[in-house]
Protein backbone atom coordinates (compact mmCIF):
# COMPACT_ATOMS: atom_id res chain seq x y z
CA UNK A 1 0.00 0.00 0.00
CA UNK A 2 1.36 3.12 -1.13
CA UNK A 3 1.80 6.65 1.01
CA UNK A 4 -0.82 8.13 -0.63
CA UNK A 5 -2.90 5.61 -0.41
CA UNK A 6 -2.57 5.23 2.89
CA UNK A 7 -3.28 9.36 3.32
CA UNK A 8 -6.14 9.44 1.44
CA UNK A 9 -7.75 6.63 3.79
CA UNK A 10 -6.67 8.32 6.39
CA UNK A 11 -8.28 11.40 4.95
CA UNK A 12 -11.66 9.64 4.16
CA UNK A 13 -11.36 8.09 7.91
CA UNK A 14 -11.45 11.62 9.20
CA UNK A 15 -13.86 13.36 6.87
CA UNK A 16 -16.16 10.32 8.51
CA UNK A 17 -15.25 11.01 11.79
CA UNK A 18 -16.18 14.44 11.94
CA UNK A 19 -19.78 14.16 9.64
CA UNK A 20 -20.54 11.61 12.82
CA UNK A 21 -19.57 13.78 15.43
CA UNK A 22 -21.97 16.66 13.75
CA UNK A 23 -24.77 14.14 13.34
CA UNK A 24 -24.34 13.64 17.15
CA UNK A 25 -24.15 16.55 18.18
CA UNK A 26 -27.32 17.64 16.12
CA UNK A 27 -28.98 14.53 17.70
CA UNK A 28 -28.26 16.05 21.33
CA UNK A 29 -29.51 19.42 20.17
CA UNK A 30 -32.68 17.92 18.75
CA UNK A 31 -33.63 15.61 22.00
CA UNK A 32 -33.02 18.51 24.37
CA UNK A 33 -35.27 20.80 22.85
CA UNK A 34 -37.64 17.88 23.11
CA UNK A 35 -37.35 17.30 26.78
CA UNK A 36 -40.61 18.13 28.94
CA UNK A 37 -38.96 21.27 30.08
CA UNK A 38 -35.92 21.87 28.55
CA UNK A 39 -33.51 20.39 31.40
CA UNK A 40 -30.39 18.92 31.61
CA UNK A 41 -31.35 16.12 33.66
CA UNK A 42 -28.73 12.48 34.43
CA UNK A 43 -31.89 11.26 33.19
CA UNK A 44 -31.26 13.16 29.60
CA UNK A 45 -27.63 12.46 30.03
CA UNK A 46 -27.84 8.18 30.38
CA UNK A 47 -30.30 8.94 27.28
CA UNK A 48 -28.19 10.46 24.78
CA UNK A 49 -25.16 8.24 26.45
CA UNK A 50 -27.54 5.25 25.17
CA UNK A 51 -26.77 6.55 21.80
CA UNK A 52 -23.37 7.08 21.24
CA UNK A 53 -22.04 3.86 20.31
CA UNK A 54 -24.60 3.78 18.15
CA UNK A 55 -23.89 7.14 16.21
CA UNK A 56 -20.75 6.32 16.15
CA UNK A 57 -20.79 2.34 14.97
CA UNK A 58 -19.28 2.78 11.52
CA UNK A 59 -15.70 4.17 13.11
CA UNK A 60 -15.62 1.65 15.54
CA UNK A 61 -16.46 -1.58 13.20
CA UNK A 62 -13.19 -0.01 11.01
CA UNK A 63 -11.59 -0.17 14.12
CA UNK A 64 -12.28 -3.81 14.80
CA UNK A 65 -11.61 -5.14 11.32
CA UNK A 66 -8.50 -3.61 11.75
CA UNK A 67 -7.18 -5.21 14.78
CA UNK A 68 -9.48 -8.26 14.10
CA UNK A 69 -10.19 -9.14 11.05
CA UNK A 70 -14.00 -9.10 9.25
CA UNK A 71 -14.79 -12.81 10.61
CA UNK A 72 -14.74 -12.66 14.16
CA UNK A 73 -15.98 -8.41 13.74
CA UNK A 74 -19.09 -10.21 11.69
CA UNK A 75 -19.59 -13.23 14.27
CA UNK A 76 -19.59 -10.40 17.30
CA UNK A 77 -22.30 -8.43 15.30
CA UNK A 78 -24.62 -11.24 14.70
CA UNK A 79 -24.00 -12.55 18.31
CA UNK A 80 -24.65 -8.72 19.65
CA UNK A 81 -28.33 -9.03 17.14
CA UNK A 82 -29.11 -12.14 18.57
CA UNK A 83 -28.80 -11.58 21.90
CA UNK A 84 -30.84 -7.84 21.11
CA UNK A 85 -33.56 -9.73 19.51
CA UNK A 86 -33.52 -11.82 22.25
CA UNK A 87 -34.04 -9.32 25.35
CA UNK A 88 -36.72 -7.65 22.71
CA UNK A 89 -38.73 -10.89 22.59
CA UNK A 90 -38.73 -11.34 26.71
CA UNK A 91 -39.38 -7.99 27.46
CA UNK A 92 -42.30 -7.61 24.74
CA UNK A 93 -43.71 -11.09 26.96
CA UNK A 94 -42.99 -9.50 29.83
CA UNK A 95 -45.08 -6.25 29.08
CA UNK A 96 -48.21 -8.26 27.17
CA UNK A 97 -48.29 -10.03 30.60
CA UNK A 98 -48.35 -6.74 32.90
CA UNK A 99 -51.43 -5.42 34.62
CA UNK A 100 -52.37 -2.75 32.70
CA UNK A 101 -53.07 0.05 35.10
CA UNK A 102 -56.18 1.21 33.61
CA UNK A 103 -60.25 2.02 34.52
CA UNK A 104 -62.42 2.43 31.98
CA UNK A 105 -64.25 5.32 33.98
CA UNK A 106 -61.50 7.00 35.37
CA UNK A 107 -59.01 6.37 32.83
CA UNK A 108 -56.08 5.72 35.64
CA UNK A 109 -56.63 3.38 38.36
CA UNK A 110 -57.85 4.92 41.90
CA UNK A 111 -55.62 4.47 45.00
CA UNK A 112 -57.41 1.28 46.54
CA UNK A 113 -56.52 -1.06 49.64
CA UNK A 114 -57.93 -3.29 52.23
CA UNK A 115 -57.71 -0.47 54.52
CA UNK A 116 -60.75 1.06 52.96
CA UNK A 117 -62.79 -1.90 54.07
CA UNK A 118 -61.80 -2.26 57.54
CA UNK A 119 -64.28 -1.34 60.27
CA UNK A 120 -63.81 2.12 61.92
CA UNK A 121 -62.14 1.74 65.76
CA UNK A 122 -64.23 2.99 68.38
CA UNK A 123 -61.88 5.94 69.08
CA UNK A 124 -61.01 6.65 65.73
CA UNK A 125 -60.82 9.25 63.00
CA UNK A 126 -60.42 8.84 59.52
CA UNK A 127 -59.55 11.99 57.33
CA UNK A 128 -59.95 11.25 53.72
CA UNK A 129 -57.90 13.08 50.91
CA UNK A 130 -59.31 13.75 47.75
CA UNK A 131 -57.16 15.24 44.76
CA UNK A 132 -54.75 15.26 41.84
CA UNK A 133 -50.70 14.56 42.09
CA UNK A 134 -50.68 17.61 44.18
CA UNK A 135 -52.07 15.96 46.76
CA UNK A 136 -50.93 12.13 45.25
CA UNK A 137 -46.66 13.61 46.32
CA UNK A 138 -45.37 10.44 44.46
CA UNK A 139 -42.31 11.46 43.69
CA UNK A 140 -41.33 13.05 48.10
CA UNK A 141 -40.02 10.28 50.00
CA UNK A 142 -42.34 8.30 51.83
CA UNK A 143 -41.20 9.80 54.92
CA UNK A 144 -41.95 13.46 53.61
CA UNK A 145 -45.66 12.85 51.78
CA UNK A 146 -48.48 15.15 53.05
CA UNK A 147 -50.68 12.59 54.62
CA UNK A 148 -47.96 11.05 56.31
CA UNK A 149 -47.02 14.32 57.94
CA UNK A 150 -50.64 15.45 58.38
CA UNK A 151 -51.21 12.15 60.43
CA UNK A 152 -48.02 12.44 62.81
CA UNK A 153 -49.57 16.37 63.66
CA UNK A 154 -52.82 15.70 64.52
CA UNK A 155 -51.50 12.64 66.68
CA UNK A 156 -49.57 14.23 68.42
CA UNK A 157 -52.49 17.26 69.38
CA UNK A 158 -54.90 14.22 69.94
CA UNK A 159 -52.91 11.06 71.32
CA UNK A 160 -56.14 9.85 73.30
CA UNK A 161 -57.26 8.94 69.46
CA UNK A 162 -56.57 7.22 66.15
CA UNK A 163 -55.48 9.36 63.44
CA UNK A 164 -55.72 7.24 60.01
CA UNK A 165 -55.30 9.34 57.35
CA UNK A 166 -56.24 7.80 53.47
CA UNK A 167 -54.68 9.87 50.66
CA UNK A 168 -57.01 8.82 47.62
CA UNK A 169 -55.02 11.59 45.76
CA UNK A 170 -54.19 10.20 41.98
CA UNK A 171 -52.05 11.80 38.78
CA UNK A 172 -54.61 13.83 36.36
CA UNK A 173 -57.85 13.16 38.44
CA UNK A 174 -59.97 16.38 38.68
CA UNK A 175 -63.22 17.18 40.53
CA UNK A 176 -65.39 14.85 38.41
CA UNK A 177 -62.81 11.68 38.87
CA UNK A 178 -62.86 12.72 42.35
CA UNK A 179 -66.61 12.19 42.72
CA UNK A 180 -66.68 9.19 40.50
CA UNK A 181 -64.20 7.75 42.86
CA UNK A 182 -65.77 8.50 46.21
CA UNK A 183 -68.87 8.02 45.03
CA UNK A 184 -67.93 4.15 43.90
CA UNK A 185 -64.93 3.63 46.25
CA UNK A 186 -64.49 5.51 49.04
CA UNK A 187 -67.94 6.00 50.66
CA UNK A 188 -67.07 2.48 51.97
CA UNK A 189 -63.92 3.93 54.14
CA UNK A 190 -66.61 5.76 56.63
CA UNK A 191 -64.13 8.78 56.64
CA UNK A 192 -65.05 11.58 59.39
CA UNK A 193 -63.62 14.65 57.49
CA UNK A 194 -62.86 15.06 53.50
CA UNK A 195 -60.19 17.15 52.34
CA UNK A 196 -60.82 18.27 48.71
CA UNK A 197 -57.66 20.16 46.88
CA UNK A 198 -58.86 20.34 42.96
CA UNK A 199 -57.72 23.49 40.68
CA UNK A 200 -54.94 22.65 38.26
CA UNK A 201 -56.05 19.72 36.70
CA UNK A 202 -59.77 21.65 36.41
CA UNK A 203 -58.00 24.04 34.94
CA UNK A 204 -56.15 22.83 32.07
CA UNK A 205 -59.51 20.92 30.97
CA UNK A 206 -60.74 24.24 28.99
CA UNK A 207 -58.00 23.28 26.45
CA UNK A 208 -57.50 20.37 23.74
CA UNK A 209 -53.78 19.56 23.55
CA UNK A 210 -52.95 17.69 20.50
CA UNK A 211 -52.62 13.67 21.18
CA UNK A 212 -54.40 13.73 24.61
CA UNK A 213 -57.86 15.12 24.24
CA UNK A 214 -60.33 15.58 20.70
CA UNK A 215 -60.64 18.80 18.88
CA UNK A 216 -63.74 20.12 20.82
CA UNK A 217 -64.23 21.13 24.59
CA UNK A 218 -67.06 18.82 26.09
CA UNK A 219 -68.53 20.01 29.43
CA UNK A 220 -68.78 16.40 30.56
CA UNK A 221 -64.32 16.43 30.25
CA UNK A 222 -65.07 13.19 27.97
CA UNK A 223 -63.20 15.21 25.66
CA UNK A 224 -60.25 15.10 27.27
CA UNK A 225 -58.07 11.39 27.80
CA UNK A 226 -54.99 12.38 29.28
CA UNK A 227 -53.58 8.75 30.13
CA UNK A 228 -55.95 7.01 28.48
CA UNK A 229 -54.76 8.67 24.86
CA UNK A 230 -53.01 5.61 23.79
CA UNK A 231 -56.07 3.48 24.35
CA UNK A 232 -58.26 5.94 22.75
CA UNK A 233 -56.76 7.17 19.85
CA UNK A 234 -55.59 4.35 16.92
CA UNK A 235 -52.04 4.24 16.74
CA UNK A 236 -50.25 5.82 14.29
CA UNK A 237 -48.45 3.88 10.97
CA UNK A 238 -45.05 4.20 10.64
CA UNK A 239 -45.28 6.18 7.44
CA UNK A 240 -48.08 8.67 9.39
CA UNK A 241 -44.99 9.09 12.45
CA UNK A 242 -42.59 9.49 9.60
CA UNK A 243 -44.17 12.36 8.02
CA UNK A 244 -45.14 14.15 11.27
CA UNK A 245 -41.56 14.17 12.21
CA UNK A 246 -40.69 15.43 9.03
CA UNK A 247 -43.23 18.03 9.21
CA UNK A 248 -42.39 18.71 13.24
CA UNK A 249 -38.94 19.15 11.72
CA UNK A 250 -39.78 21.40 8.61
CA UNK A 251 -41.62 23.77 10.43
CA UNK A 252 -39.28 24.11 13.59
CA UNK A 253 -36.31 24.24 12.22
CA UNK A 254 -37.13 25.48 8.15
CA UNK A 255 -39.91 27.47 9.13
CA UNK A 256 -38.87 28.53 12.36
CA UNK A 257 -42.43 28.38 13.82
CA UNK A 258 -42.28 28.90 17.46
CA UNK A 259 -44.85 28.82 20.09
CA UNK A 260 -46.45 32.37 21.41
CA UNK A 261 -47.68 32.58 24.84
CA UNK A 262 -51.38 34.51 25.22
CA UNK A 263 -53.21 36.13 28.16
CA UNK A 264 -56.63 34.32 27.78
CA UNK A 265 -59.12 35.80 30.07
CA UNK A 266 -61.25 33.84 32.50
CA UNK A 267 -64.01 33.17 29.66
CA UNK A 268 -61.62 30.88 27.82
CA UNK A 269 -61.22 28.43 30.91
CA UNK A 270 -64.60 26.59 30.11
CA UNK A 271 -64.43 24.44 32.64
CA UNK A 272 -64.97 26.37 35.29
CA UNK A 273 -68.81 25.47 35.17
CA UNK A 274 -67.73 22.06 35.14
CA UNK A 275 -66.00 22.18 38.31
CA UNK A 276 -68.66 24.16 40.04
CA UNK A 277 -70.90 21.79 39.16
CA UNK A 278 -69.01 18.26 40.22
CA UNK A 279 -67.33 19.95 42.76
CA UNK A 280 -71.07 21.08 44.43
CA UNK A 281 -71.94 17.07 43.76
CA UNK A 282 -68.82 15.84 46.01
CA UNK A 283 -69.72 18.05 48.39
CA UNK A 284 -73.10 16.80 48.34
CA UNK A 285 -72.55 13.42 48.53
CA UNK A 286 -69.59 13.89 51.05
CA UNK A 287 -72.25 16.13 53.49
CA UNK A 288 -75.18 13.18 52.95
CA UNK A 289 -72.48 10.21 54.51
CA UNK A 290 -72.57 12.89 57.46
CA UNK A 291 -69.00 13.00 56.65
CA UNK A 292 -67.47 16.98 56.70
CA UNK A 293 -66.65 18.01 53.69
CA UNK A 294 -63.79 20.56 53.62
CA UNK A 295 -62.39 22.66 50.84
CA UNK A 296 -58.61 23.13 50.37
CA UNK A 297 -57.08 26.13 47.59
CA UNK A 298 -54.74 24.76 45.91
CA UNK A 299 -51.07 26.76 45.61
CA UNK A 300 -49.35 27.78 42.26
CA UNK A 301 -46.37 29.18 41.75
CA UNK A 302 -47.24 31.33 38.82
CA UNK A 303 -46.42 34.97 39.59
CA UNK A 304 -45.12 38.11 37.46
CA UNK A 305 -42.09 38.02 39.24
CA UNK A 306 -40.51 34.56 38.34
CA UNK A 307 -37.03 34.23 38.00
CA UNK A 308 -35.20 32.73 34.95
CA UNK A 309 -34.50 29.63 36.56
CA UNK A 310 -38.23 28.98 38.12
CA UNK A 311 -39.52 29.62 34.40
CA UNK A 312 -37.69 26.60 33.37
CA UNK A 313 -39.56 24.60 35.86
CA UNK A 314 -43.23 25.35 34.38
CA UNK A 315 -44.40 22.68 31.96
CA UNK A 316 -48.22 22.82 32.23
CA UNK A 317 -48.40 25.12 29.48
CA UNK A 318 -46.47 23.67 26.93
CA UNK A 319 -48.00 20.33 27.71
CA UNK A 320 -51.71 20.80 28.03
CA UNK A 321 -52.85 24.49 27.76
CA UNK A 322 -53.68 25.11 23.70
CA UNK A 323 -56.14 24.50 21.42
CA UNK A 324 -54.90 21.95 19.19
CA UNK A 325 -57.38 23.52 16.19
CA UNK A 326 -55.63 26.66 16.62
CA UNK A 327 -52.13 25.74 15.21
CA UNK A 328 -53.77 23.23 12.45
CA UNK A 329 -52.94 20.65 14.97
CA UNK A 330 -49.20 20.66 14.03
CA UNK A 331 -46.45 20.47 17.34
CA UNK A 332 -45.30 24.12 16.74
CA UNK A 333 -46.55 27.51 16.31
CA UNK A 334 -49.09 26.71 19.53
CA UNK A 335 -50.72 29.30 21.33
CA UNK A 336 -50.16 28.29 24.65
CA UNK A 337 -51.66 29.90 28.07
CA UNK A 338 -49.53 32.55 29.75
CA UNK A 339 -47.86 32.97 33.29
CA UNK A 340 -50.25 35.41 33.87
CA UNK A 341 -53.48 33.86 32.19
CA UNK A 342 -52.55 30.40 34.39
CA UNK A 343 -52.38 32.62 37.16
CA UNK A 344 -55.66 34.40 37.00
CA UNK A 345 -57.53 30.87 36.31
CA UNK A 346 -56.04 29.58 39.54
CA UNK A 347 -57.05 32.46 41.18
CA UNK A 348 -60.40 32.35 39.71
CA UNK A 349 -60.98 28.77 39.93
CA UNK A 350 -60.04 28.47 43.57
CA UNK A 351 -62.23 31.50 44.50
CA UNK A 352 -65.03 29.17 43.06
CA UNK A 353 -64.29 26.39 45.69
CA UNK A 354 -64.36 29.15 48.23
CA UNK A 355 -67.74 30.01 47.37
CA UNK A 356 -68.77 26.59 47.65
CA UNK A 357 -67.95 26.34 50.73
CA UNK A 358 -69.56 29.21 52.23
CA UNK A 359 -72.93 28.19 49.77
CA UNK A 360 -72.84 24.95 51.38
CA UNK A 361 -71.35 25.69 55.17
CA UNK A 362 -68.62 24.02 55.17
CA UNK A 363 -64.99 24.94 56.09
CA UNK A 364 -62.41 26.32 53.63
CA UNK A 365 -58.42 26.32 54.24
CA UNK A 366 -57.30 28.94 51.52
CA UNK A 367 -53.92 26.99 51.35
CA UNK A 368 -53.02 28.71 48.35
CA UNK A 369 -52.36 31.93 50.59
CA UNK A 370 -49.83 30.31 52.55
CA UNK A 371 -47.30 29.05 49.98
CA UNK A 372 -44.61 30.84 48.88
CA UNK A 373 -44.34 31.62 44.89
CA UNK A 374 -40.99 30.11 44.81
CA UNK A 375 -39.04 27.00 44.13
CA UNK A 376 -38.39 26.32 47.44
CA UNK A 377 -41.63 25.33 47.89
CA UNK A 378 -42.99 24.68 44.72
CA UNK A 379 -41.14 22.29 42.07
CA UNK A 380 -42.90 23.04 39.13
CA UNK A 381 -45.97 24.66 38.27
CA UNK A 382 -47.97 23.30 41.39
CA UNK A 383 -46.15 20.40 42.81
CA UNK A 384 -44.49 20.50 46.02
CA UNK A 385 -40.95 20.57 47.43
CA UNK A 386 -40.27 19.06 50.79
CA UNK A 387 -40.67 21.97 52.16
CA UNK A 388 -43.76 23.10 50.45
CA UNK A 389 -45.22 19.63 51.42
CA UNK A 390 -43.98 20.63 55.27
CA UNK A 391 -45.86 23.84 54.97
CA UNK A 392 -48.97 22.42 53.93
CA UNK A 393 -49.57 19.61 56.20
CA UNK A 394 -49.03 22.23 58.83
CA UNK A 395 -51.54 25.05 57.67
CA UNK A 396 -54.20 22.02 57.41
CA UNK A 397 -53.26 20.59 60.60
CA UNK A 398 -53.45 24.01 62.59
CA UNK A 399 -56.79 24.56 60.90
CA UNK A 400 -58.29 21.40 61.67
CA UNK A 401 -56.94 22.21 65.26
CA UNK A 402 -57.75 25.64 65.98
CA UNK A 403 -61.60 24.99 64.50
CA UNK A 404 -61.85 21.45 66.41
CA UNK A 405 -63.12 19.63 63.24
CA UNK A 406 -61.93 16.49 65.54
CA UNK A 407 -64.95 15.66 67.78
CA UNK A 408 -64.58 13.82 70.97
Amino acid sequence: MTISSRLNKRKHFNIITFLLIVIYLLFVLYSFNNTFNHQFSVGFLIYILFFLPVIFLPIILILLIKKWGKFYVLFLIFSVFYIFTFLIFILTIANYQKFRFFDPFLQINPVLSKELLKPKADNETRILLLGGSTTRNIDLPVNKKYELLLQQKLSLAYPEKKISVFNAGMDWFTSRHSLIAYTNYYQHYNADIVLIMHTINDVVRSFTPLDLAQNNFKYDYSHFYGPAARAAFPEKSYPERIINNLKYFVYKYILKQKDTYVDYDTTTYKSALSYRYFLQQLIKNIKSDNSMAVIVTEASIYNEHLSDEEKLTLWFANAFCYHQANNNYNKTGRQLASVKSLENAMNYFNKIAIQLSAKNNIPCIDLASYIPKNKEFLADDVHFTEKGCETAASVVADYIIKNKLIRD
